[in-house]
């Protein structure tokens, strides 16, 4: 376990960090991030601030949360500015800018959780809230006798896997669809499906991340009631019912449930 009984900084060292960081006014304004890339809203001037003000509170959480000493939680907060410019200029997740960087040999912690809470501090808290995915909602519906005339089940599932394919999707998405919806229906995987690819449509998202969105929250009650309204019974809390304590959903997932009901879960992630 590392030491953290370390001298303090003094306030006058905090001050001199801070105005490296961000010097309203001056040539260069910052050593840290590239506040061109950084559109409005929220604009370079309130991130590049918030990064400032709150460096010192932030480094004392990194060292906490991830138990690492300070030169560990300093190297972690140096790749802010690349979570900066992935969540605004790519609109990528802390899930999936944590994985990519760490397939790269970047360590940002034990957990996307602290790459989260760097761009929440930075005030660039990635959210979804019930408007948003009610309008998706009403949108999509609108949309579907567009998309899919009078087809039945089994030609919509022919259809989409057709369509899949021709946008470079190799496996088996035909056969997948007709478990998930036809030989081994279970709702409450639908209504996640259905979460995940809201989330995904407003952002560059990791889909088998469970929890990056809350889905415990009002959002996913709001999607869960019409579901049920639906006669689709997936109770109202399909994540926390059928995935707890879960943060991906991946093959030790879907081998964790007792054998009826793997093959559903295979066909989900």
């Amino acid at each position: 376990m590392p030491s953290h009984n370390l001298t303090m900084p003094s306030q006058q060292f905090k001050d001199f960090v801070m105005r490296l960081l961000f010097s309203p006014g001056q040539t260069p304004e910052t050593f840290a991030l590239d506040a061109s890339v950084i559109p409005a809203p929220p604009g370079s001037q309130d991130v590049l601030s918030a990064f400032s003000s709150r460096y010192f509170e932030m480094h004392e959480r990194v060292i906490a949360d991830e138990k690492c000493d300070h030169r560990q939680a300093r190297r972690i907060l140096s790749h802010t500015h690349s979570l900066v410019l992935l969540a605004t200029g790519d609109k990528m997740t802390a899930s999936r800018i944590y994985l990519m960087m760490l397939r790269d040999g970047i360590d940002l912690g034990r957990s996307w959780s602290t790459s989260r809470y760097i761009l929440d501090r930075c005030g660039l808290a990635q959210t979804i809230s019930v408007d948003e995915v009610r309008t998706l909602f009403t949108q999509d519906a609108i949309g579907e006798a567009d998309l899919l005339g009078d087809l039945d089940l089994h030609d919509c599932i022919a259809y989409v896997a057709e369509v899949c394919h021709g946008f470079g999707y190799s496996g088996t998405l035909e056969d997948q669809l007709q478990t998930l919806f036809v030989d081994d229906l279970h709702p409450p995987y639908l209504c996640m499906l259905h979460f995940q690819l809201t989330a995904q449509s407003m952002f560059n998202h990791r889909l088998t991340n469970a929890y990056e969105f809350e889905p415990r929250g009002e959002r996913v009650l709001w999607l869960a009631s019409e579901y049920n309204g639906a006669g689709l019974d997936v109770g109202m809390s399909p994540f926390l019912n059928n995935a707890k304590s879960v943060d991906t959903l991946d093959s030790a997932w879907a081998a964790s449930k007792k054998k009826d009901m793997r093959p559903e879960r295979w066909s989900i992630f």
